[in-house]
């Protein structure tokens, strides 16, 4: 199938201000709210978000584009009347949910996509057994399955790294900026004579493509949305449904990109990202939240931070934070009870024989802290870190 690379980037292209202002609603007069100043408009009014959503807002106080801001719900309606609270004040613990880390893809839309997929494509009871679906429509829902397909934590092979280094990388996220990156490469290394003619000639463009979750997420919502044949063989209900499914993670994938444009900015040395992990046991939860920091020319050394938080139905949350600087891995594991700290500590030895081939230095630790945990769900504002993180797992 031919594809039109510039109407493909001119579709791709969303506004910020297209993410839907979730749960204003639920607010009330004397509500707390922690939010952040994401960009100044030029009649003066700023764009805020207060985690469960955002607002426009004309200030009557000096504000900078990266200012957290603690305020509080005076009237409702349209506009929302805010008022600031004293610099004094400490911050709420409601204050701080509001501001609870999003991340992609959320839960519902996760288990939704996963089952949806599977019941069309099936090979026993499928809905598009034995129908005329077209072969790329296939290959697309088949990607899709295989990018979401459950990760088994437990497992030593090599094949949990390589798939989540595709899963974080193709995750849609970064796709303008790896199609921009092989622009650049490409004018700096070729002449103008062998410059392909046309960016699809390109085939590291086409590789990002084919491997990419947004334009192949792209290519199924615009077939979904134009193909009578797929309303005779879904009907009416199962094809507004999975519409629905596909149109609402294409929708996070814009709000994740949005916000990291506006997040890295010049106030920032560094913001996150968060990704849900599709495990495969039902009774488990994963968040992978990966910190991503401005290159920064003038040092040297580089380091990256990764966040794993792991929910399970026995021992509850842990988290574990993994920093790298050149060979040295520093690992420290953050629990919530005691003896769940005493069985990490007496079996820390063990952890660290298989990793210490790897690096020059490992270093293991072992907390007890709640607040760590939790504080894995907040934002991360103007996180301090000096490198890029390395996906190379």
């Amino acid at each position: 199938m031919k594809i039109n690379l510039a109407n493909l980037i001119k579709d791709i292209c969303g506004s910020e201000l297209q993410r839907p202002l979730r749960e204003k609603g639920d607010l009330k007069v004397g509500d707390n709210l922690l939010g952040k100043v994401l960009e100044i408009k030029n009649n003066g009014k700023a764009l805020m978000d207060f985690g469960r959503f955002r607002a426009l807002a004309k200030t009557q106080f000096p504000v900078r584009e990266g200012d957290m801001i603690d305020v509080k719900v005076l009237e409702k309606g349209t506009p929302m009347k805010l008022g600031l609270n004293t610099p004094a004040q400490e911050i709420s613990k409601e204050a701080k949910k509001m501001l609870s880390l999003s991340h992609f893809p959320s839960e519902n839309i996760l288990e939704k996509l996963q089952s949806e997929t599977r019941k069309v494509l099936d090979h026993t009871s499928g809905i598009f057994k034995g129908k005329a679906v077209p072969v790329y429509i296939r290959d697309i829902l088949v990607k899709i399955l295989t990018h979401f397909g459950p990760m088994n934590i437990g497992n030593n092979s090599s094949s949990l790294g390589s798939q989540l280094k595709s899963y974080i990388e193709n995750s849609g996220i970064f796709f303008e900026k790896k199609i921009e990156n092989v622009i650049t490469a490409s004018f700096e290394t070729t002449n103008e004579k062998t410059f392909p003619k046309e960016l699809r000639e390109s085939p590291e463009i086409r590789d990002i493509i084919k491997k990419d979750l947004k334009p192949n997420i792209l290519i199924l919502k615009d077939f979904l949305d134009r193909n009578g044949l797929i309303l005779k063989i879904l009907g009416a209900k199962h094809l507004e449904a999975f519409k629905g499914t596909v149109e609402k993670l294409l929708g996070e994938m814009v709000t994740q990109q949005g916000d990291s444009t506006v997040r890295h900015d010049r106030l920032e040395t560094a913001h996150t990202l968060t990704y849900a992990l599709p495990l495969e046991k039902s009774n488990q939860r994963a968040k992978l939240k990966v910190y991503y920091s401005k290159k920064n020319k003038g040092k040297s050394e580089e380091g990256c931070k990764v966040s794993l938080l792991l929910a399970m139905d026995k021992i509850g949350r842990i988290r574990t934070d993994f920093f790298l600087m050149d060979k040295d891995l520093n690992i420290t594991f953050f629990v919530n009870d005691r003896k769940i700290k005493e069985y990490v500590d007496d079996h820390s030895e063990k952890i660290a024989g298989s990793l210490r081939n790897h690096f020059k230095r490992l270093t293991l630790n072992v907390l007890l802290s709640v607040n760590e945990i939790e504080e894995f769900e907040m934002k991360d504002p103007g996180v301090i870190s000096t490198g890029i993180v390395d996906l190379r797992i």
